[in-house]
């Protein structure tokens, strides 16, 4: 499914012949298509309603779909209909980074919550380089974003999204640094005092204490 593409009719198999999956979704969303979305114009609420239930049972493309034809219908689309896509992607991070491409060709502000909800199911390292584009476009990272990195990063991979947590005077909580000391033993005693002593919140070193 391309971005630009709203629900459409698509072209019946003929009679008697087996209904691919692939069919299915396009009958599916030839379903969508005739739906009025006046409705949602007058309260949003119900859009979101209806996308929540879209995503939880036919999953992120066909809520793709459906959004692309909210605007089509000139209803109101913001960031937080796509995180609903997003959230229906789970695990499928490919599927994940296809909500953020769409989100640009559509023209939708992309929040911090977006790309840390993306990150959450990327591989580390491209999930290190979203943050990078995220910030070339003033998607500003926040402590939750760095406590995804960190959750699985190593200790020295840590030790260098500490630095950067630093330069943007974003402070260390329990949870990032519970999960950073969690690759203490792969360091120095030294090391690990050193950090400790950069944690200034009472709950950082409470989490430290407990390891």
């Amino acid at each position: 499914m391309r971005c630009g593409e709203p629900t459409r009719t698509i072209p019946s198999p003929g009679p008697g012949a087996p209904a691919s999956p692939r069919h299915r979704s396009d009958e599916e969303a030839t379903r969508l298509a005739r739906l009025d979305l006046d409705p949602w114009k007058a309260e949003p609420k119900l859009a979101m309603e209806g996308l929540k239930h879209l995503a939880s049972r036919k999953g992120p493309l066909l809520v793709l779909q459906m959004i692309r034809s909210m605007q089509v219908a000139n209803v109101r689309v913001d960031y937080f209909h796509c995180g609903v896509a997003i959230s229906a992607c789970n695990q499928r991070w490919q599927s994940a980074m296809q909500v953020l491409r769409c989100m640009r060709s559509w023209g939708i502000q992309q929040s911090t919550s977006s790309f840390n909800a993306v990150a959450a199911v990327l591989p580390w390292s491209s999930s290190v380089h979203l943050m990078a584009d995220g910030q070339r476009r003033e998607v500003r990272p926040d402590v939750v974003g760095f406590n995804i990195q960190l959750s699985r990063s190593q200790w020295l991979q840590g030790l260098g999204l500490l630095g950067h947590m630093n330069s943007r005077q974003l402070r260390l909580d329990e949870f990032g640094a519970s999960a950073l000391l969690a690759h203490k033993a792969q360091a120095s005693w030294q090391m690990a005092q050193e950090l400790h002593t950069r944690m200034e919140s009472r709950q950082a070193r409470a989490a430290f204490h407990k390891r």
